[in-house]
């Protein structure tokens, strides 16, 4: 089998960047900044006509007058001169590109007949490129970001494959405050040389990606995507998130990327068939994807809940039956073991309501063994976690009353999450979290590690949902 291309464009140990000036506000400016400054360990070098230097760096004229033949070269240069400096790239050797310029098929016949004519030059030269109309690529693991935006965060076990840029880039601040990070993320735009189903083969061999998420407006080659994802789902649960499905949706991505969607219930099939979860909002793109890739799949739908506050319980349980889970009441055992830990008023049921708690021994300890080690469950939800937040909202009220200082009558409240985070991995059981504050340190240690935190108890349940999904499609095919 041909190595995929995508090993060579992930992994480059050179890249060559045309488009970058020593202008800021320019596309290929930023980029070229990201990759000088987000942990890139290879050789960098500029093409500028006229400037001897970019960004403090020596530059080149002419892709002739590169000293070497980089492995990856990154094009953001008006649309016409494109084909041209590809075509001059591909004669000093260079084998793979990103091309984020935009203004090709996806504007027309004259853009279409230049996408035509990069995709000859490519083939003439037996290069592979990411692009044209993309945003580039991120490999999180090497500190290679050739996007618009700086990642700034730890590596993560999440892959992206989007047909579009912005959920690519322009998401990374609102994915840092979710605590979802990637493990390498690619921005296909027209997917006139390396498409989806590529993607799909490359990261679903990728060792550092558990999981991978699908933005999709539009597939070409059906059959092969159907197969890829079959084949990889096997091993990584599959999050896909499809727009091209409605006449809306659908007119929408031909202009966007030159993309024809097909009817919603053909991809609902391929879902079902391939193993895919299918969302239908960005946020659960990301927020399942998140949960797939760092917890364990359940081994069934039965749910454990644990709160201090009855309206969530309820609303957790309520959202449990509308999206296929079930939550058992537990056996007299079960529930003679949890009462020792509760106080007169609460329940023991499931949920496993304990009303109003500030100590930890019950809440963080105690009761979440209890459920993880119990054989009655096969996942856990839990909401309101919270430990400083609440303790900052107390302050105001008290801390002139006892004359202490904030962090005196904050830091005594931290919950120790040691055991509690350990207990997913131990048992091989998800553990999926909801809760109202962000500015806290027990939610703040829960996107630290992994842990799928949502702003609502119904959020968090459909991400356990697609856990289970998943975990129901992997069960099938080891049969």
């Amino acid at each position: 089998m041909t190595e995929n291309p995508l090993h060579a464009i992930m992994h480059p140990r050179s890249v060559v960047i045309a488009g970058a000036s020593n202008n800021f506000l320019k596309m290929g400016s930023i980029q070229a900044m990201n990759l000088l400054h987000g942990g890139y360990h290879g050789e960098i070098l500029f093409l500028h006509p006229t400037e001897k230097t970019v960004l403090g760096r020596p530059s080149y004229r002419t892709a002739a007058e590169l000293p070497f033949a980089p492995e990856l070269a990154l094009l953001t240069t008006p649309t016409r001169v494109t084909p041209g400096l590809l075509d001059d790239l591909g004669k000093r050797g260079v084998r793979y590109a990103v091309i984020t310029t935009a203004g090709f098929r996806e504007m027309g016949p004259e853009g279409a007949r230049l996408e035509a004519e990069l995709s000859d030059i490519a083939a003439r030269h037996g290069m592979r490129f990411v692009g044209p109309n993309c945003i580039g690529v991120l490999n999180a693991h090497e500190g290679m970001n050739l996007t618009v935006c700086p990642y700034t965060d730890p590596p993560g076990r999440l892959g992206l494959i989007s047909q579009s840029g912005t959920y690519v880039a322009q998401t990374m601040p609102y994915l840092r405050d979710n605590g979802i990070r990637y493990s390498q993320a690619i921005s296909v735009g027209n997917a006139t040389s390396i498409d989806v189903v590529d993607c799909l083969d490359y990261l679903g061999n990728d060792s550092n990606t558990a999981a991978i998420a699908m933005y999709i407006e539009g597939i070409r080659r059906g059959r092969e995507f159907l197969a890829t994802a079959t084949r990889v789902a096997r091993r990584k649960p599959l999050v896909a998130l499809y727009v091209g499905g409605s006449q809306a949706g659908a007119r929408s991505s031909q202009s966007h990327t030159g993309s024809l969607g097909s009817p919603d219930r053909l991809f609902d099939g391929v879902c079902a068939q391939a193993g895919i979860v299918r969302a239908s909002a960005v946020d659960e793109m990301f927020g399942w994807g998140h949960a797939l890739a760092n917890m364990p799949l359940p081994r069934g739908r039965r749910v454990a809940i644990l709160t201090h506050s009855g309206g969530p319980a309820t609303s957790m349980a309520d959202a449990c039956e509308r999206n296929g889970l079930e939550v058992p009441e537990f056996s007299p055992a079960l529930q003679s073991r949890i009462r020792a830990f509760l106080e007169p008023t609460a329940s023991a049921k499931n949920p496993v309501d304990l009303t109003f708690v500030m100590g930890q021994e019950s809440f963080i300890d105690k009761i979440p063994e209890l459920l993880f080690t119990s054989d009655e469950i096969d996942a856990v939800l839990v909401h309101g976690m919270m430990d400083t937040g609440f303790a900052s909202e107390m302050y105001k009220v008290a801390g002139h009353i006892f004359g202490i200082s904030r962090e005196d009558f904050i830091k005594p409240m931290e919950f120790d999450l040691t055991r509690l985070l350990e207990l997913p991995a131990r048992y091989g059981k998800p553990l999926v979290a909801s809760n109202f504050l962000r500015e806290d340190h027990a939610a703040e240690t829960f996107r630290d590690r992994g842990v799928p935190l949502f702003r609502t108890p119904e959020a968090a349940v459909k991400a356990l949902a697609a856990l289970a999904r998943a975990g129901e499609f992997r069960k099938r095919t080891e049969a």
